[in-house]
């Protein structure tokens, strides 16, 4: 994990191989109703719009260590075929701005007063790799850029250095932790897993698609 630092932004980059489908990997952030049962920093979290399986509009809400405060976001989150990777994929979102909203997209009344937090930027590249006894494994890399300009009331972050080391030494990797152990739940392919259910529904067929594109093993 890398971090960079500029006046009011904050960004991590991450990358790594692990066991697991794409379509693995990604059902962990896709099902946005789920994020709470293994984000302990998630509080709220509401699909508002689902216009393609590819597209989403996403209010979600936030409760980060003290001393900062309650955050919301809104986030317009879009996947894609890997342009550089022939069975690869891309997903990407950022915080629109209100003339990009498109009609009946709001942030929810339960999030208005939280302060905002803006996604300037985010994407992951997930790419396949060869099978490891009979497992699926996927490369990943990606980046978060973050606009903390509000939550450091108007000082420079590289100032706030107790923030970033908030959000580098606690937060990130609490976060990774928890979502790899997510990520294993899914694994085990338990018949209480609401991931694994969620998955062999596939009510959207978007799962189907992932397969079909990263050719791995649908589960």
């Amino acid at each position: 994990m890398y971090t960079r630092l500029r006046p009011g932004e904050l960004s991590v980059k991450f990358e790594g191989e692990c066991t697991g489908s794409a379509a693995q990997m990604l059902s962990i952030l896709r099902e946005v109703d789920l994020l709470h049962t293994w984000n302990r920093y998630s509080d709220f979290t509401r699909l508002l719009r689902n216009p393609h399986p590819y597209e989403m509009w996403v209010a979600a809400g936030s409760k980060l260590p003290w001393p900062i405060p309650k955050q919301s976001m809104l986030l317009h989150v879009q996947l894609a075929h890997d342009p550089d990777s022939p069975r690869g994929l891309v997903a990407s979102s950022y915080s629109p701005s209100a003339e990009e909203l498109p009609k009946g997209v709001e942030l929810p009344r339960e999030l208005r007063s939280r302060l905002k937090m803006n996604v300037r930027h985010a994407a992951a590249r997930l790419r396949p790799l060869p099978a490891s006894a009979d497992a699926a494994r996927t490369s990943f890399e990606g980046v978060i850029c973050l606009d903390m300009s509000r939550i450091a009331g108007g000082a420079a972050v590289t100032s706030m250095s107790w923030l970033v080391n908030l959000v580098v030494y606690l937060i990130a990797p609490t976060i990774l932790n928890t979502y790899v152990g997510a990520l294993g739940a899914v694994l085990s392919e338990g018949s209480g897993n609401l991931y694994t259910a969620r998955m062999k529904a596939d009510s959207s067929g978007v799962y189907a698609r992932f397969a079909q594109r990263t050719q791995q093993k649908r589960r």
